[in-house]
């Protein structure tokens, strides 16, 4: 779907949220969408995707934070009819979900059932959503962490925005071909970290895996968010491809200029991470997570054997390998 489509459809809800009714549906016809099990919504003041479904939606997908999955009957025994509701609840993520929207109506197109697809999108999107639904300290430091390493990365090369690629679903924050990067933030030094998912310390598909840890602390004298997104323009990273990775994390240019808290980076510590590393992947389980858990979170101790800090020449090199992203 083209950002066209997005406009369209923000523009959609808030014209239902000019009409002030508690709850209110409408149809995509007017939109090009000409299917009538594809609904946009409001309720309680939340924007809701509502998708016919040939059967009650029961425990196919888990809710996170911000977007909640409820089923919703109208109707009684044969004349039932069967909706699967996905609200946002969080204006923040408005923009994230407005993509998420658009790319549900993209894939749902011609199918049986419609409401199935939607889940499969769901669960594809579930980790932006939680990323951009995290507190506002933890998304403000662990952007400004991103941004910090984007930077450096930039001044190599301005391409290597395109391996800033959390932002768009992958595992890792930073990806390049057969190399990778997961960066944590933390406003302390710290002898451990939280990892989220499988596949995120999960070294098999990299020739390297390296994990990251940063160092990010308020300071008077330090820069803002909108600092770092300014300086990564003057030194020649794309716009669009830097905002829509912006706008995937729910950053619009509003929200990034409402955010004044100023951060200075105190160091990031880089670990290659081995086989032999105390991570839980795919591997282990031989296959995904089971039916029903969507989501794993576990703390690993950065002196485990497996976790090799790296100096000195080996991370100037990784970097600058990291940062090397050809030319289309």
């Amino acid at each position: 779907m083209t950002t066209k489509m997005q406009e369209k459809l923000e523009n959609a809800w808030r014209t239902l949220e000019a009409g002030q009714a508690q709850a209110s549906t409408r149809t995509l016809d007017d939109l090009g969408i000409d299917d009538p099990r594809l609904l946009l919504g409001i309720e309680e003041g939340c924007r809701e995707l509502v998708i016919e479904s040939l059967a009650k939606p029961e425990g196919r997908a888990s809710s996170t934070r911000a977007v909640k999955v409820v089923a919703r009957t109208v109707g009684e025994r044969s004349k039932a009819r069967h909706y699967l509701v996905i609200r946002c609840t969080s204006p923040d993520l408005y923009g994230v979900f407005c993509r998420f929207t658009a790319s549900v109506l993209e894939r749902v197109g011609g199918t049986a059932d419609p409401a199935n697809e939607a889940i499969t999108v769901l669960r594809e999107w579930q980790r932006m959503f939680e990323r951009a639904g995290r507190s506002k300290e933890t998304t403000v430091v662990g952007l400004f962490g991103e941004l910090s390493e984007l930077l450096g990365l930039a001044r190599t090369n301005p391409r290597a925005v395109l391996a800033w690629m959390g932002p768009l679903g992958e595992p890792q924050d930073f990806v390049n071909g057969r190399l990778a990067l997961e960066l944590k933030t933390s406003s302390v030094r710290t002898s451990e970290v939280e990892i989220h998912g499988l596949e995120q310390l999960w070294a098999a598909p990299y020739e390297k895996l390296v994990l990251g840890v940063t160092r990010i602390v308020e300071d008077a004298a330090g820069r803002t968010l909108e600092d770092l997104v300014e300086e990564l323009g003057r030194i020649g990273v794309s716009r669009a491809d830097l905002d829509e990775r912006l706008e995937a994390l729910g950053w619009d240019a509003q929200r990034l200029g409402e955010s004044r808290t100023r951060f200075t980076s105190r160091g990031t510590r880089y670990f290659l991470v081995s086989p032999q590393a105390p991570a839980l992947t795919p591997d282990h389980l031989r296959g995904p997570l089971p039916a029903g858990v969507d989501r794993l979170r576990y703390v690993v101790a950065l002196d485990a054997p497996g976790f090799v800090e790296m100096t000195g020449d080996s991370n100037r090199t990784f970097l600058a390998s990291l940062a090397t992203v050809p030319s289309t």
